[in-house]
């Protein structure tokens, strides 16, 4: 199930990192590599095609990269900064 970004937060990739900004609070998230990575496939891509991605650009396996994904994506919904995309 690929995720929506939530319409409060602009963004923008800065080479291999990226910066989120949440609108309504004014807070910023700066993402290393694998957050920027997660965050730039989150509309388009399900976790295992994401863990697809983390694996094959990070050389971690599976697990590590599941759980990853799986805690960052957690957050990001926490904070309100991305939700399941509804489903057609």
């Amino acid at each position: 199930m690929p995720w929506t970004i939530t319409k409060h937060v602009a963004w923008q990739r800065i080479g291999e990192t990226a910066v989120v900004v949440d609108l309504q609070s004014g807070t910023s998230l700066g993402l290393n590599p694998s957050g920027s990575l997660i965050w730039t496939l989150l509309p388009d891509h399900t976790l295992p095609e994401i863990v697809a991605e983390l694996e094959r650009e990070f050389q971690v396996d599976e697990e590590t990269a599941t759980t990853d994904a799986r805690a960052f994506i957690a957050m990001l919904e926490e904070r309100r900064l991305a939700t399941p995309a509804p489903v057609p």
